[in-house]
């Protein structure tokens, strides 16, 4: 063994031999900083690990609080921590938990999940704010119905949420406006979403909504008159994504907002249930029938609904070059956030120079480029 290593395990043995017969938490605190430093680090030999890893199991069940809280702020980021630990730490007070449930990717989706289940508000927001939340923890959140939580919530915006998740939101919060504040200030939202939000805030939010979300004035008016029948109207209780949506495209067909912008800047941020509605709706065809065409490997299948649909013609390669990085995303064995799938149609719609770029998508590209530029802004790139 070298000198280097041989030092660095004897350091470890020292380190256990300290655990194990120092009396004061302090020390052992001082300990478990030290050691978890080092396993975080991701530079022991396999011989080291294992000696720190005997350590820090140790540690996790320490009767002192304050060795444990050392043990987890040093370990919160480490991608090696085993993910027993984890649950053993994040299933502790909150004050050892809670650096853990908010930073520590080595926790599952069950667990996050498991961990809404216990309703405690301090370890909810903490998975609240977690970069790249998945959709179904999300609306275990939501579901939670704590106001701070949802708060905390749609105030991460690394985080996705579903539409069937915002929808509770928009109905479940009715008379928040600190809520319907957060809701308008979220990166992108549906229409499906816009509709029974856009009549429920005030006027103000709403100016807000149409200025953020780049919404043509005629189609917030057709939105909020919409919004304002459904609201005098009885609704079924069960909300049904694909029902939903295609009953609002439809009364958007039905008043002839189904503009082409609007569909392009659907596809452009990923709503692709609004987009294949309004497709279906404009070929006089079934929305399964749109889907297989639409996301047909081959060419032909888009082609022959957007010629059936009536939609320009100098527009048709915008919409089929999204729908190729879309497809590609799809081909992909992970899921990836919307807004890069956003950020690689923008990529490939404006390249500099591209003479073949209609003067009538500079209004959706700009929103596009802002919209991807406050991102940037916000946080750096969440790693894969």
């Amino acid at each position: 063994m070298p000198e280097k290593q041989a030092s660095n395990v004897s350091s470890m043995q020292v380190h256990y031999e300290r655990l194990l017969k120092e009396p004061s938490a302090t020390a052992r605190a001082e300990t478990a900083a030290s050691v978890a430093g080092a396993f975080a680090g991701e530079r022991l030999s396999e011989r080291e690990r294992k000696i720190s890893l005997d350590i820090l199991k140790v540690m996790a069940r320490d009767v002192e609080r304050q060795v444990r809280e050392a043990l987890s702020e040093h370990v919160k980021s480490s991608p090696l921590l085993p993910p027993s630990i984890a649950r053993v730490l994040a299933a502790d007070v909150e004050s050892v938990a809670l650096p853990i449930i908010q930073y520590s990717s080595v926790l599952s989706e069950e667990d996050l999940i498991s961990i809404v289940g216990e309703r405690s508000e301090a370890k909810q927001t903490a998975v609240a704010r977690r970069a790249g939340l998945t959709p179904d923890v999300s609306e275990a959140l939501v579901d939670n119905g704590n106001e701070r939580v949802v708060g905390a919530l749609l105030s991460n915006h690394e985080a996705e949420i579903s539409d069937r998740a915002l929808l509770k939101v928009v109905s479940g919060f009715a008379d928040s406006s600190e809520i319907q504040a957060l809701m308008v200030e979220r990166p992108t939202l549906s229409l499906t979403v816009c509709e029974p939000l856009i009549c429920r805030i005030s006027e103000t939010l709403r100016e807000r909504l149409i200025s953020r979300h780049q919404l043509p004035r005629e189609v917030a008016d057709q939105l909020l008159l919409l919004g304002r029948d459904r609201e005098s109207t009885a609704e079924p209780a069960a909300y049904s994504p694909t029902a939903e949506v295609e009953r609002l495209v439809a009364r958007l067909h039905d008043r002839n907002a189904l503009a082409p912008t609007l569909l392009l800047r659907a596809v452009c941020v990923v709503d692709l249930n609004f987009f294949q509605a309004a497709m279906a709706a404009m070929a006089g065809i079934p929305f399964e029938n749109a889907g297989a065409l639409i996301f047909d490997e081959s060419p032909a299948g888009f082609k022959a609904i957007y010629g059936a649909s009536g939609l320009p013609r100098d527009l048709f390669k915008a919409f089929s070059t999204a729908l190729d990085v879309i497809k590609e995303a799809r081909r992909k064995q992970r899921a990836e956030p919307p807004l890069e799938i956003t950020e690689r149609i923008l990529a490939r719609l404006r390249p500099q120079g591209d003479p073949l770029c209609p003067k009538s998508l500079d209004h959706t590209l700009d929103y596009l480029s802002r919209l991807l530029a406050k991102r940037s802004q916000r946080a750096p790139r969440r790693l894969a």
